[in-house]
C-alpha cells in the first residue's frame, strides 16, 4: 500500500545504466538484451554496440600489430624468425578461426593509420579504401568523404565507402595528354588502356555475384590491393554492362 501522503514529492529510484559486459551481454553471434528494458535504455546502448562493430577491424589490426612489434622473435638482422611466424599464424588459426589474410590486411590498414590518424566519423572501411594511396593523398580523400553531402530532401550524410572508392579513381584517372602533329609522345607518359566488357543477356544475373567473390579474395589476402583496385574497376564496368543487357534484351556493354 503506497503510503505517501497528498501533496508529498515521490522520488523515484532511477534504474541502472545497461551495461555491455561482454561475457554477460554478448556472444559470437548474438547480443543477448534482458527483458523489460525502456525506450531510454535500449537508446543509451546503441553508441557502444555500434563503436564496438565499427572498432572490431581496427583492434584485430592492432591486436597483430603488438604480437609483429613486441612478440616475434627477430634474428641479428632483425627479421622475424620463420619459427615465431609459424607461431603466430597457428595462433591466429587456433586461437580466432579468422582467416590469416583477413586478419593480415586489417592489420596493413591499422598500420598504414596509427590511431592519431583514424577519423571517428568514418568507418574502417572508409580508411581501407584508401589504404594504398600516399599519405597525402589519403588524408585529402578522408576529408573529402569527411565533409559528406546533402540531399535534396536537406538531410547530410557521410560519404559512403563506394562514394570514396569512385572518387578516388576520378583523382586517379591519368589525363590522356594530346600529342601535336610530328611530336614523339614522352616514353615516360602512360597510355591510358580502355577495357571494353561485353555481358550476354542471359549472363546478366550472375555479374551479380562477382563482388561478393572479389569482396572474399580482398578480405582473406588472396589478391594485392593493387589487383583488387583493377578488379574492381573492371567489375564495376561488368554490373554496368549487366544491367544494360537485363534491361535491353540484348548484350550490354561498358568500359573499365
Amino acid at each position: 500500500m503506497d503510503e505517501t501522503r497528498p501533496g508529498a514529492t515521490v522520488v523515484r529510484e532511477a534504474l541502472p545504466p545497461p551495461t555491455l559486459a561482454p561475457m554477460r551481454n554478448a556472444t559470437g553471434t548474438a547480443l543477448l538484451l534482458p527483458d523489460g528494458l525502456t525506450w531510454e535504455q535500449w537508446e543509451q546502448l546503441g553508441p557502444p554496440v555500434l563503436t564496438a562493430a565499427s572498432g572490431a577491424m581496427w583492434w584485430a589490426g592492432d591486436w597483430y600489430q603488438y604480437a609483429v612489434t613486441h612478440l616475434l622473435e627477430r634474428d641479428e638482422a632483425g627479421k622475424a624468425t620463420s619459427a615465431s611466424k609459424a607461431r603466430l599464424r597457428a595462433t591466429i588459426a587456433t586461437a580466432t578461426g579468422v582467416e590469416y589474410g583477413a586478419l593480415k590486411h586489417a592489420r596493413q590498414v591499422a598500420g598504414k593509420f596509427p590511431p592519431v590518424r583514424r577519423r571517428t566519423l568514418l568507418a574502417f572501411g572508409h580508411h581501407e579504401a584508401v589504404a594504398t594511396c600516399s599519405n597525402e593523398m589519403a588524408e585529402t580523400l578522408l576529408d573529402w568523404a569527411e565533409e559528406g553531402v546533402t540531399d535534396d530532401d536537406g538531410n547530410w550524410r557521410i560519404r559512403s565507402v563506394a562514394d570514396l572508392r569512385a572518387e578516388r579513381r576520378r583523382r586517379e584517372a591519368t589525363p590522356v595528354k594530346e600529342v601535336e602533329a610530328g611530336e614523339t609522345p614522352d616514353a615516360h607518359t602512360p597510355t591510358p588502356v580502355t577495357v571494353s566488357i561485353e555481358v550476354a543477356p542471359e549472363l546478366a544475373a550472375e555479374v551479380a555475384t562477382l563482388r561478393p567473390i572479389l569482396e572474399h579474395w580482398r578480405a582473406s589476402g588472396t589478391i594485392t590491393a593493387a589487383a583488387f583496385e583493377l578488379l574492381s574497376r573492371m567489375v564495376d564496368a561488368a554490373e554496368k554492362a549487366g544491367k544494360a543487357a537485363a534491361g535491353g534484351g540484348r548484350s550490354g556493354r561498358a568500359a573499365a
